[in-house]
């Protein structure tokens, strides 16, 4: 039986959604959720988690654009030599 398995807190099933918003801007979200069970495998509550992303996604999408124009300048600069 399967709700013999969990006992205590256990977090289930990050995931990391993209929606749009109103002003057609991309917005990134961190869900996760967590169950509790007492000591008989009863269920005793549960709570979801959000996050925005937005800032920190956009960062590493600038930080990878940076890093792959280095290469392209890097590899011109080597083909012009």
């Amino acid at each position: 039986m399967m709700s013999g398995l969990i006992k205590g807190s256990k977090r289930f099933n990050v995931q990391k959604p993209e929606y749009m918003s109103r002003e057609d801007k991309r917005i990134y979200v961190r869900d996760s959720a967590v169950g509790e069970c007492n000591t008989s495998t009863n269920h005793t509550g549960a709570g979801a988690y959000f996050s925005d992303e937005t800032v920190e996604r956009q960062s590493g999408e600038q930080l990878f654009q940076s890093q792959r124009l280095e290469r392209v300048w890097t590899l011109v600069g080597g083909i012009s030599s």
